[in-house]
């Protein structure tokens, strides 16, 4: 029996792996990318807080990049919203932030210079657990998605694996509209 593939391992088997596991290909990565339009196109607003957008410079080429995420919490209250890097750590946005904070972060038609927070464990099981209840049918193909059990045992299994950032404005609440 061969030991299972490690997060990230791009030569896992294909069968029942996690999403993780696996190269994105071009059509997850095309229709990814097509929330970038609406903001390109003075339109983000029309999103409202379920994606937003992160300006990062990449750790080695120092240009910078736009990369849109889906928002899986929003704290209205604090005008923080909470993204989860779907590739894993291995995903550049995220490795790229690590490496040098967020430039700026475009959300329901505003754009703010960013706090960014990586959430721990315990913080990642309460933002899955909420946008499961938020947002069943989303949260079912996530697990899918992830290779994960559908229920509470999935939820554990899917905040191992997802790391999550929290953004909020650095000073006050959004500043420009898009």
């Amino acid at each position: 029996m061969s030991p299972a593939p490690k997060l990230g391992d791009r030569r896992g088997p294909r069968s029942g792996a996690s999403v993780l596991d696996r190269p994105a290909n071009s059509v997850i990565k095309l229709l990814a990318r097509l929330p970038l339009l609406f903001y390109t196109l003075g339109r983000g607003r029309l999103l409202g807080h379920r994606f937003l957008v992160i300006v990062h410079t990449g750790r080695r080429s120092g240009r910078t990049y736009r990369t849109v995420v889906e928002v899986i919490g929003w704290d209205a209250r604090r005008s923080e919203a909470i993204v989860a890097s779907g590739w894993g750590e291995h995903a550049n946005w995220y490795r790229n932030i690590e490496a040098t904070p967020a430039a700026e972060i475009l959300i329901a038609g505003e754009r703010f210079l960013p706090r960014q927070r990586f959430l721990g464990t315990q913080e990642r099981v309460d933002a899955l657990r909420a946008y499961r209840r938020e947002h069943p049918l989303a949260a079912l193909v996530l697990a899918r998605f992830l290779g994960a059990p559908v229920g509470q045992s999935g939820v554990l299994v899917m905040a191992e694996r997802l790391p999550m950032v929290a953004f909020s404005p650095a000073c006050g609440r959004g500043s420009r509209s898009d």
